[in-house]
């Protein structure tokens, strides 16, 4: 069972790759803790789940308002929680957000422990710290960084992944290798059968991987003042994408990190042939890489992306397959250029 820890200047979050939710109390002792957990997880897990009285919610990127936020601080309220309880988020991405960003911010700050529950969750959502929730219509514009004191990442969730919903994930595991690890690149290109039948030696072997990739960046710059922006490769557009088409999260992103790669080429000197290696792996994994939307509502959600500076924008590029940088362009450049890709589609 391999650990990694993001090491940060102030804290240590350890993130248990493979281990039972059974281990719970060994990983993570707590004199008292709450467990707050997906509804649809209960009802297909209900056998892994520690024992206890737990807080059951709807996850899904509707479950990321204030309003949800304000249900948990009063049910913290109402069970007397302190800072020593331990919150316990059992879920997908955007539950363990919602859980990870209430316990955050209650009391300044409470323990948490987060059990991703989909491929997405365990590779990217769950780790790093970031933790928020929406706001006017705007995607995770409020919000905190503030790492997770332990993320068990129990691989039995992900055997009753549908087809679907692991593809969104493997648009994240995608983006890590593209950034990071050319090595973890050419494996998902040669074990693609492997992975879409969930073999569970070498799906573990690859949220490993990706999992260092992230936990490496984070290590080096938790508070996104440099090297993390390479983590929001495609998520610019790709936020903008979900929130304006609807879109899943990793299908937006797909077509986000189409858009970003084919900005390297012009800006970072990315080879043609990495951007088309690039989209045959996505589209082996089913993920779309066609521009979608209308571009003057995708500009408004840009032009609020927490990456903007005044009239700049910092975004993270590829320079090879495994390689990438930040670089910060003018706002009018970055958004020629997508307007340039929109119209052309």
């Amino acid at each position: 069972m391999p650990s990694i820890t993001i090491q940060t200047e102030t804290v240590q979050s350890i993130i248990h790759v493979g281990a039972c939710l059974e281990r719970l109390e060994h990983l993570v002792p707590a004199r008292d803790r709450i467990c707050i957990v997906d509804r649809v997880v209960a009802d297909a897990h209900a056998a892994l789940l520690p024992p206890g009285d737990h807080l059951y919610l709807e996850g899904g990127e509707g479950a990321k308002t204030l309003a949800r936020v304000e249900q948990l601080y009063q049910t913290f309220l109402e069970r007397r929680c302190d800072r020593d309880t331990l919150v316990v988020g059992i879920g997908g991405g955007a539950l363990c957000d919602l859980i990870a960003f209430a316990a955050a911010t209650y009391l300044r700050g409470m323990r948490v422990t987060l059990v991703p529950t989909t491929l997405l969750a365990q590779v990217d959502a769950s780790l790093g710290g970031k933790n928020g929730v929406n706001f006017g219509g705007y995607k995770n514009l409020v919000g905190v960084i503030r790492q997770p004191e332990c993320v068990i990442c129990d691989p039995r969730f992900l055997g009753s992944l549908t087809p679907q919903i692991f593809r969104h994930g493997m648009a994240e595991v995608i983006k890590h290798a593209a950034i990071g690890d050319r090595h973890l690149f050419a494996q998902l290109e040669t074990d693609r059968e492997r992975l879409l039948a969930l073999e569970m030696a070498t799906l573990e072997q690859v949220v490993t991987a990706a999992i260092q990739v992230k936990a490496h960046v984070v290590s080096a710059d938790e508070m996104e003042r440099g090297a993390r922006v390479t983590l929001n490769f495609g998520h610019t557009l790709g936020h903008a994408i979900e929130s304006t088409c609807a879109l899943p999260h990793g299908e937006a992103v797909s077509i986000g990190m189409m858009a970003d790669a084919r900005l390297s080429v012009v800006h970072a000197g990315l080879a043609v042939s990495a951007v088309s290696r690039l989209q045959g792996l996505l589209t082996a994994y089913g993920l779309p890489t066609t521009p979608c939307g209308e571009w003057p509502k995708l500009r408004e959600a840009v032009r609020q992306d927490k990456k903007r500076h005044h009239d700049a924008i910092r975004l993270g590029v590829l320079t090879d397959i495994g390689t990438s940088t930040v670089m910060e362009l003018p706002l009018d450049t970055v958004e020629q250029f997508f307007a340039r890709e929109w119209s052309d589609a």
